[in-house]
């Protein structure tokens, strides 16, 4: 199986392998030109498309569709042609034939979303067409949940008087927001012992 694949992407190369149909050894000398050499691709629930092989220069050369080269040990860079990865499906596979070798191809998972990315939380959301709505919800709901039941303070307030403890302006026993514009906690003392606490986090 190779890397999953954002549907719709272009310009895409897979690793393929070839060996001899007899020894079993990598075959390291097949050209886009050798004798009997069938490359295709088979998009979930459609038919076998052929692909037809060209020349590449080396193995860091442009993309160029139908594109094959040596890369080392029998494996091989094959370009396959963007159709292969359009929206629609849920993979793709890569195979093909040489005479008197075999072509060891590969699956390709074609994915909604980019894996890799770093902003891959709203790119699901994206991918899933999740309106603002949805994901305010969401984030709603999360923040709603309570995490200490004495009191039932909910994340969004533990959060508050987290950060006016942490972050915030303190005075006399007081802490307020960092910008001073409320205040969370008050407590008093009688001496060195704390008598009272107050909490006042954000709804």
């Amino acid at each position: 199986m190779m890397r999953s694949v954002v549907k719709g992407s272009t310009s895409q190369s897979v690793i393929v392998r070839i060996i001899d149909d007899t020894a079993g050894t990598p075959e390291e000398a097949v050209e886009h030109n050798t004798s009997g050499i069938s490359l295709w691709y088979r998009r979930e629930g459609s038919s076998v498309v052929s692909i037809t092989p060209v020349a590449l220069a080396a193995a860091n050369s442009a993309y160029s569709s139908g594109g094959i080269e040596h890369l080392d040990d029998g494996y091989y860079r094959l370009d396959v042609p963007d159709a292969a990865f359009a929206s629609g499906v849920n993979g793709v596979m890569v195979g093909g034939t040489v005479t008197g070798m075999i072509v060891v191809g590969c699956y390709v998972p074609l994915i909604d979303f980019n894996l890799y990315s770093a902003t891959l939380g709203t790119d699901v959301i994206a991918a899933a067409s999740i309106s603002s709505a949805a994901a305010n919800k969401i984030r709603d709901a999360i923040t709603a949940a309570i995490v200490e039941t004495q009191g039932n303070y909910t994340v969004q307030q533990t959060l508050s008087l987290l950060l006016a403890g942490i972050f915030g302006r303190t005075s006399a026993g007081t802490f307020s927001t960092p910008n001073n514009g409320a205040t969370r906690a008050t407590l008093s003392y009688t001496g060195n012992d704390r008598t009272s606490v107050s909490l006042t986090p954000s709804s």
